[in-house]
């Protein structure tokens, strides 16, 4: 009865920092789109070479409307946690803003050949 009880209990647990993680419901956290849209704003994300769906729906991982760029697990679709960012050679000018170091646990940020100070 007790391993039964533990079992449910380190499920619970593991669940509850599943969902941090990945943000609730599988939605990108709050935090990090709110980043993702003064990014955008502050490197010229009109004038990208490929800005497809930025800015397009509250959340940059809906299936059909991801943001270009993002990538989850293995390099698939991000469905709530961002593991890459990848913008390498797509215009981006400016300064990188401060709030971007919510990223600081994402695997890969590559703004290769890009102009970008900060």
């Amino acid at each position: 009865m007790q391993s039964t009880t533990q079992g449910r209990l380190f499920l619970a647990i593991l669940l509850v920092v599943y969902s941090e993680w990945v943000g609730v419901e599988g939605v990108v956290p709050e935090s990090q789109v709110d980043a993702l849209q003064e990014f955008y704003t502050a490197l010229g994300g009109p004038n990208w070479t490929d800005n497809t769906n930025w800015l397009n729906g509250r959340d940059p991982c809906e299936p059909g409307v991801e943001w270009f760029g993002l990538m989850g697990p293995n390099g698939g679709p991000c469905r709530g946690a961002i593991f890459s960012i990848t913008l390498t050679d797509n215009n981006l000018r400016g300064r990188l803003p401060d709030i971007f170091a919510v990223f600081n646990s994402t695997e890969k940020i590559v703004l290769a050949r890009d102009v970008i100070s900060g």
